[in-house]
């Protein structure tokens, strides 16, 4: 439950990051894909993105219900990884490339995993595993 528990917080506290700070995030990107190497920070991101996934995946969460987010969310990461290790050329074209539109899908993103962290912390609770609460 423990990693259901931080993919749960990891998806509610990026989700309003990414909804209050929305412009901040697009303006972010825009620079980094404006840059000599934007394909190379997409590549760390990804990097990332891959052993964070498989952390999730590999600590075999429970699968019940709702409780698959987590792994749910772990598989996501791990596409991501790949896509931007394996062919980053191709996720580089699936990029918006206006700062508007980066921003509106900032807010979109944001307001889905604010949800589905909200919903994996009821479903955490209805498993009896919510540690967070609990003294």
């Amino acid at each position: 439950m423990f990693t259901l528990q931080m993919v749960a917080i990891m998806l509610i506290v990026l989700g309003l990051s990414n909804v209050l700070w929305s412009g901040t995030w697009a303006d972010f990107s825009m620079n980094m894909l404006g840059g000599r190497t934007p394909a190379g920070w997409g590549m760390l991101g990804g990097s990332i993105a891959l052993l964070a996934g498989l952390a999730i995946v590999l600590s075999k969460p429970p699968q019940d219900g709702f409780l698959i987010i987590g792994t749910i969310v772990g598989w996501l990461m791990i596409a991501k990884g790949s896509l931007w290790l394996v062919l980053p050329p191709l996720v580089m074209r699936m990029i918006p490339q206006r700062a508007s539109t980066f921003a509106m899908l900032n807010v979109i993103w944001g307001v889905l995993a604010i949800a589905a962290g909200g919903v994996l912390i009821w479903a955490i609770d209805q498993s009896g595993g919510l540690a967070l609460l609990t003294p």
